[in-house]
């Protein structure tokens, strides 16, 4: 009997064994970023799909004494389908009075589970630029379906260098070359060091520090970049700040970038971007939000979209129902009193 009990302790023993020294042993938090950041983008991109709300940025540079202030207005709309983002851009020069300009430009991107579009607003109303018969058509500025595009526009704390992490990772354009978290049990941050190998061979090799949220799908909180070109660095700044759905999602509500050259003689800030978001969740939005008879112009030959009958028309059928009903009881009722007459 005793080397039975034996027997069968001496597994439970090793396995209670092996479960304390992993408790004990340090996480490698380098091979965890490494192998988790896309795997969370992807849990992250299912969940945008249901955000909807507005985007305002405002770019403010400083160039050769020029300031050019630029602001975007976007308003997002998806479902699990669709997407559209109308976006409207306005843009102001200052300084020189001889060159002063203003330019304004409107547009929307769209697409449905038929087809995507593009239009552009002009004095007579809104005008089709791109039609195509496929929803993942590539209609927007950036070469990207609309999907993608409404995506990077809400996903920018998933990003480093106006490029998706997990992205770079993957591709081996980023290297993390460092990780410190001494404190991620107490803060819930880690904080990673990178080099940058994506751009053309000609340009500075970029590197810099990364502050990430292992709790928040690896969100990117901020990061510092650093480049050189003819003496002089150059630091972008981004940092970021989010409200959070189902105590997991980072949602943001506000991005900001700095730009700023250093010098013997200091640091001249010459660029800076502040964007604004405000984004819910809701994917209630019914298809015909995303169609060009939305925008008042005529759906392409061949389609049709089934019209929803109003609410106010069941009311109207019920209330005959119930007229009709009630006016053939009275009339067995009368029936039936003459008959006993």
């Amino acid at each position: 009997m005793k080397s039975k009990t034996n027997m069968w302790l001496t597994p439970f023993a090793l396995s209670l064994s092996a479960l304390l020294v992993r408790a004990q042993s340090p996480v490698d938090w380098k091979a965890e970023l490494v192998r988790q950041i896309p795997e969370k983008w992807d849990a992250f991109k299912k969940f945008a799909r249901s955000l909807q709300g507005t985007i305002t940025a405002r770019n403010h540079s400083n160039l050769g004494g020029s300031h050019l202030d630029t602001t975007i207005f976007d308003d997002i709309k998806q479902s699990q389908a669709c997407s559209l983002i109308k976006t409207r851009s306005v843009r102001k020069r200052l300084g020189d009075v001889r060159k002063k300009e203003v330019a304004e430009n409107e547009m929307v991107f769209a697409a449905n589970s038929k087809y995507a579009f593009s239009l552009a607003k002009r004095k007579a109303g809104w005008v089709l630029e791109d039609l195509f018969m496929d929803p993942e058509a590539r209609v927007t500025p950036t070469k990207q379906s609309v999907a993608e595009y409404v995506l990077t526009a809400i996903s920018g704390h998933f990003s480093v260098l106006d490029q998706n992490l997990a992205g770079l990772i993957e591709g081996g354009k980023l290297k993390v070359t460092r990780v410190v978290a001494e404190n991620a049990s107490k803060s819930g941050e880690v904080a990673a060091d990178f080099q940058y190998a994506g751009g053309p061979r000609n340009l500075p090799q970029v590197s810099g520090r990364m502050l990430l949220s292992p709790e928040n799908l690896w969100c990117v909180l901020g990061f510092d970049s650093f480049f050189e070109t003819d003496g002089t660095k150059t630091i972008l700044r981004a940092t970021n700040e989010f409200k959070t759905y189902h105590d997991v999602y980072h949602v943001p509500v506000r991005t900001s970038f700095a730009w700023i050259k250093q010098t013997r003689e200091g640091e001249t800030p010459v660029r800076k971007v502040t964007v604004e978001l405000d984004l819910r969740e809701d994917a209630s939005a019914p298809e015909s939000d995303f169609t060009l008879s939305a925008f008042g112009l005529p759906e392409p030959q061949g389609f049709t979209w089934p019209t929803p009958t109003r609410w106010y028309l069941w009311f109207i059928v019920a209330a005959m129902i119930a007229a009709g009903i009630g006016l053939a009881l009275r009339r067995a009722r009368r029936f039936q009193n003459h008959g006993s007459h």
